[in-house]
């Protein structure tokens, strides 16, 4: 009818070890494992072919939107396509007078608020808007914010 006491007994050991043979469902590496040295190789930095100088300037809000719309919609990287403009406007302007153009795309570009835009120039383009600069008698900003909206009223 009913079990005997050692064989209560004997079933309650059997289920107790079974709870203490249970670990828990981590399988890995135990904590010596990971605390020896693996043989993995750093990571490296990427570095570019050129040097390059990074601008740091102020253009009106209008120009910096229509820049990066400019980018976004034919996959070009601002950084790629920033010393293009800059090409342009160098190239056009060799032998004139520079012009400055105060719209883009119909709205005025001097009316509203400047912000904070940060570009990468290879230095040897730098070098050679730092001499038209100095030809031209023009700042830095305004040759950063013409280069932009007169590539984009270009070629848009």
């Amino acid at each position: 009818m009913g079990k005997s006491i050692e064989e209560t007994n004997i079933i309650g050991n059997l289920r107790s070890k079974k709870k203490k043979d249970k670990k828990s469902p981590y399988v890995g590496p135990s904590m010596q494992e990971l605390r020896e040295p693996t043989n993995l190789k750093p990571k490296v930095k990427r570095k570019s072919t050129e040097p390059k100088k990074m601008v740091n300037t102020q253009v009106p809000e209008v120009v910096l939107d229509a820049f990066l719309l400019y980018c976004a919609r034919n996959n070009h990287f601002r950084n790629n396509a920033f010393p293009k403009m800059l090409k342009f406007v160098l190239n056009k302007y060799k032998n004139d007078v520079f012009q400055f153009e105060d719209n883009i795309n119909g709205s005025s570009v001097f009316d509203c608020q400047k912000v904070s835009a940060n570009f990468e120039v290879p230095v040897e383009l730098m070098q050679d808007v730092r001499t038209w600069k100095a030809i031209k008698k023009v700042n830095y900003q305004d040759i950063y914010s013409q280069a932009i909206v007169q590539y984009l009223n270009q070629h848009t």
